[in-house]
């Protein structure tokens, strides 16, 4: 896909420059590969009131910006509200702030495919976060 969308630009009169995106990382994949079982142990120990497969969920998703999610969290209550699984509302905020999401399907199929693995009472919690969001913000 990279090697696509570099030659539509090239097409579109030359708005992409050089191949710049063949050494450019995603956010938060400024992850050395050898370091990716340390980086977890690291955020393991720093966030311990989660366990390890959020963890690693929230590292697969968000690499080194697990940190702007989790931020000072001290416990699970200061994540907001539990919606299902090992999702708090601190994270459909950052979702929100940061990657463009608008809709609880934003989350549950395009940014995460969290549908796959959250119940349908959690994905009804989901939507009605968002839905209490978009009417206080009416």
């Amino acid at each position: 896909y990279r090697k696509l969308a570099e030659h539509a630009l090239e097409k579109l009169g030359g708005m992409g420059g050089s191949a710049w995106t063949e050494t450019a990382v995603l956010p938060g994949g400024d992850i050395d590969p050898m370091r990716v079982g340390a980086f977890m142990d690291e955020c393991t120990a720093r966030y311990s009131f989660l366990p390890r497969p959020a963890i690693g969920r929230m590292v697969r998703a968000y690499g080194t910006r697990i940190g702007q999610i989790l931020g000072d969290a001290q416990g699970l209550n200061d994540l907001g509200e539990h919606l299902g699984g090992d999702l708090y509302a601190r994270e459909l905020e950052y979702l929100i702030d940061q990657e463009f999401v608008h809709t609880a399907d934003d989350v549950l199929w395009r940014r995460s495919k969290l549908r796959l693995h959250l119940d349908a009472a959690a994905q009804a919690k989901v939507t009605a976060w968002f839905d209490a969001r978009e009417k206080s913000a009416a």
